[in-house]
């Protein structure tokens, strides 16, 4: 913090852009049909020298469960606002497990302080 390590607070009191967890709990709201993700074909490619499908998906606003949380400064109170996404889904053609998701927040508002966290890869080693 502040360009000293710090060690004698939670990592979630010192303000900042904090990710955890994205996978699986990515997965599970594309997937779960209360989202009511849109999914459609978008090509073949290959990842890691396996083959791939690559699927579009977008869930919208109405049935999202995606946040977006901003606390510029510990003594903040911070903003958070609820958005739809979109992105891809890459599965392994072999083994079909799901090897990559990305997410593109939808419609950030320009008064939200923090309009840049749009963009997410996440991929399974």
């Amino acid at each position: 913090m502040n360009n000293n390590v710090v060690t004698d607070k939670a990592y979630t009191s010192v303000g900042g852009a904090i990710s955890q967890g994205e996978f699986g709990s990515m997965m599970r709201e594309i997937f779960d049909p209360k989202s009511s993700t849109e999914f459609s074909w978008e090509r073949w490619a290959t990842l890691r020298e396996h083959d791939t499908y690559v699927f579009a998906y977008r869930v919208p606003l109405a049935s999202s469960q995606y946040t977006i949380h901003y606390q510029g400064r510990v003594s903040d109170k911070g903003q958070t606002l609820l958005v739809g996404y979109h992105g891809r889904v890459v599965i392994d053609k072999r083994t079909t497990a799901v090897t990559r998701i990305t997410l593109e927040a939808d419609d950030i508002p320009p008064a939200f302080p923090c309009t840049e966290p749009k963009n997410s890869s996440i991929m399974i080693s």
